[in-house]
């Protein structure tokens, strides 16, 4: 088993693409629903930021687990497990530096 690098790129661009892009989906829309002031604040609010969060990390570590273990992809599992090293990273370094909170 070798890593496919090329694919290894694309994974990697298109999870850091759907997780930026539903970020701000998620950002815009809660923002909208609850707006500025004190409806930002409730719990209710900050309850639905939490799991807004979990529905943009969540996907991807989920998607290589299944690629990994899935039955006609044994071949690439070396290539997702990369993917999913990389993803948890780049999902830790933003935690430490405050971009999400959970």
């Amino acid at each position: 088993m070798k890593i496919n690098y090329l694919l290894l790129l694309k994974i990697v661009a298109l999870e850091i693409l759907y997780s930026v892009a539903l970020f701000f989906v998620s950002f815009f829309a809660l923002w909208g629903y609850f707006g500025e002031g004190a409806g930002a604040e409730s719990p209710r609010a900050i309850l639905c930021g939490q799991i807004a969060t979990c529905i943009v990390l969540f996907p991807p570590i989920i998607f290589n687990i299944y690629k990994m273990f899935a039955p006609n992809g044994k071949q690439n599992s070396l290539t997702y497990l990369g993917a999913q090293i990389v993803i948890i990273l780049l999902f830790v370094c933003a935690y430490y530096k405050g971009f999400i909170g959970i």
